[in-house]
């Protein structure tokens, strides 16, 4: 749909100055050879909250590859299938006010969720939890596949 977005919240869009009028979202984003390299979807509107919004010539897309990825997935599964970990993590500016609280780095994300049956659940990661004013801290994740973790994104 058009609608303004905010980019700090979509990292994976395209950013354009192509125009992208009302009812342009879902058409085609194409460079100057006419090769498909987006699906447009949204332009900057910061004035849309107020009632004043507009087209200041910031729009945004769906890059081609994650179009191609989610298609597929579609025809194939009839649905977009997310992998998933099965938790929910804190985030990152409430774990600093811990690692304050508590005088000691938090490295990676803190767990404060696990999803019974998921596979975090399977392989026993524990959440933290909070018992009157004290939390107890659970699993922090500080790697996955070998990559350090040092933030939510």
């Amino acid at each position: 749909t058009d609608a303004a977005i905010n980019p700090h919240l979509s990292p994976h869009l395209l950013q354009t100055d192509a125009a992208i009028n009302p009812g342009s979202s879902g058409g085609p984003l194409l460079d100057s050879r006419g090769r498909l390299i987006g699906i447009n979807t949204a332009i900057l509107s910061p004035g849309a909250k107020g009632g004043v919004g507009g087209n200041i010539g910031i729009g945004f897309a769906i890059p081609v590859d994650v179009v191609r990825r989610v298609v597929t997935q579609i025809i194939r599964h009839g649905r977009v299938v997310r992998p998933s970990l099965g938790v929910n993590v804190l985030d990152d500016w409430r774990r600093r006010s811990y690692e304050e609280q508590l005088g000691q780095p938090l490295p990676g994300v803190l767990v404060v969720e696990v999803v019974d049956g998921s596979p975090a659940d399977r392989a026993g990661l524990q959440a933290a939890r909070v018992r009157g004013a004290d939390v107890v801290l659970g699993d922090l994740i500080t790697h996955v596949d070998g990559e350090p973790v040092r933030q939510v994104e």
